[in-house]
């Protein structure tokens, strides 16, 4: 009995046991990375990224440009037909034709909203903009010519009268209708610029 109780209880082998152990350090050491790489692989980060359709054509575009963000859709030619962009603090949407154009621009500057027309030559045509400061702020739209000259503009800022000016091609010659609470009045300037008629 004595000899029984004085053996030894048998034990694993050290190199089992040491295998077990270093294994299941191994498997500890990769779980935190595992999961670390899963939750990076949900953000991608780039200086741009570009769609391409089956024809290599570029569909859409997302970058930066002088630092600004930019979205860029392109038709099936890899032509830019919208754009959407960031210019300082100002949001804006720009339309583009076949040539790259852009023909037609919504945004936001230091004014308030803006809508903005431009013709084939990139010229502006037409432009519907808030105007004004303070309490006086109101819509304003206006006409342009090829050359960047105003020719028709309709102006109602709140408290101020509404006027409409149509301003000749060449020279100061003009015609104003203004509307105010005292009613109504209509101004002709000649190619001079000097007064021919004023009514009431």
């Amino acid at each position: 009995m004595k000899n029984s109780r004085m053996q030894p209880r048998r034990c694993l082998p050290s190199s089992v046991v040491g295998g077990i152990v270093g294994a299941l350090l191994v498997l500890a050491a990769q779980a935190l990375p595992v999961g670390r790489a899963e939750a990076k692989s949900k953000t991608i980060e780039a200086s741009a990224f570009v769609l391409r359709d089956a024809g290599n054509n570029m569909r859409v575009k997302l970058s930066l440009y002088k630092g600004n963000p930019r979205l860029v859709f392109a038709d099936a030619q890899g032509r830019p037909r919208l754009l959407l962009a960031l210019e300082g603090d100002q949001p804006q949407l720009g339309l583009s034709d076949e040539n790259g154009t852009v023909r037609a621009l919504l945004l936001i500057d230091t004014y308030g909203p803006g809508l903005v027309f431009r013709d084939a030559n990139a010229h502006v045509r037409v432009s519907l903009a808030n105007v004004g400061e303070g309490p006086h702020t109101g819509p304003r739209l206006t006409f342009w010519d090829p050359r960047n000259k105003t020719r028709l503009l309709l102006n109602a800022q709140i408290g101020d009268p509404t006027i409409i000016h149509a301003q000749s091609p060449n020279g100061p010659g003009a015609a104003w209708l203004q509307v105010g609470p005292k009613g109504g009045a209509l101004v002709l300037r000649d190619p001079k610029g000097v007064e021919v008629h004023r009514k009431p």
